[in-house]
């Protein structure tokens, strides 16, 4: 089966690769710096002026890569970062690069929705005039850093389904053990109140017409006393064997 290619390219019909093109604007901050783009980012670093480092930061389509023309006759072999030289294409330099990207596509949603409905989709950057990639041909670095970063959002997707589902699955077993603890309270008051009914009755029964006690309140018989204590003993039983 044919992989689909996707180009990511500002250009591109399909609106994925637009997304997920440097040129982009995708608004992310890195270490406390707002960036407007990763390619206002990637000519930004290789000025040492932070104060036209920070001009750049915040261009985004053409202008941001048109910034390159300034940057390049500037070159001297490094990119600054938070007032720290990085030699340029060092280890170093793809480390900070590799971040940015993450922090773009964690944090702009539109951008990370993009990436990760390229599914297993292969990924080239290819101007028009450049033609077809040799078949089997390595990606570059930073298409290689995009299946990488793409691996880790759909991992993460999947383990936020798998975290949503079993929330629910609580969330209903949960519900479940609420409706019968409702279900046993109304049942217990329904029984209290039958026990309440049969005290009163008893009482009246057992009662006698006597006045006696303080206030001359009615006297309840021995007789009434021990059908009334029955009556609770054999309620206690019944709940007992309800548990």
């Amino acid at each position: 089966m044919i992989r689909k290619t996707i180009n990511i390219y500002t250009r591109n019909k399909d609106p994925r690769g637009r997304l997920i093109s440097n040129l982009a604007h995708s608004p992310f901050v890195l270490d406390g710096v707002k960036l407007a783009s990763i390619e206002g980012f990637h000519q930004g670093i290789k000025f040492r002026d932070q104060a036209k480092q920070k001009a750049v930061f915040k261009l985004v389509g053409n202008e941001a890569r048109q910034a390159r023309i300034e940057a390049n006759k500037k070159a001297d072999g490094f990119v600054y970062w938070k007032g720290r030289a990085i030699v340029n294409q060092s280890e170093g330099y793809h480390r900070l690069y590799r971040r940015a990207l993450l922090a773009k596509f964690t944090q702009h949603q539109p951008s990370r929705e993009a990436l990760v409905s390229t599914g297993d989709a292969l990924l080239e950057h290819r101007l028009p005039r450049q033609g077809k990639r040799a078949v089997g041909a390595a990606p570059s670095r930073s298409i290689q850093m995009l299946y990488e970063i793409r691996q880790k959002l759909l991992k993460r997707e999947d383990h936020d389904v798998s975290k949503h589902s079993t929330s629910r699955r609580t969330m209903s077993t949960l519900n479940q053990v609420v409706q019968q603890l409702q279900a046993r309270r109304r049942q217990t008051e329904q029984e209290l109140e039958k026990l309440t009914q049969a005290i009163k009755a008893l009482t009246s029964l057992g009662g006698t017409s006597e006045p006696g006690g303080r206030g001359g309140k009615r006297q309840m018989s021995r007789k009434g006393r021990l059908a009334i204590s029955r009556a609770k003993k054999a309620w206690w039983a019944k709940k007992k064997a309800g548990k």
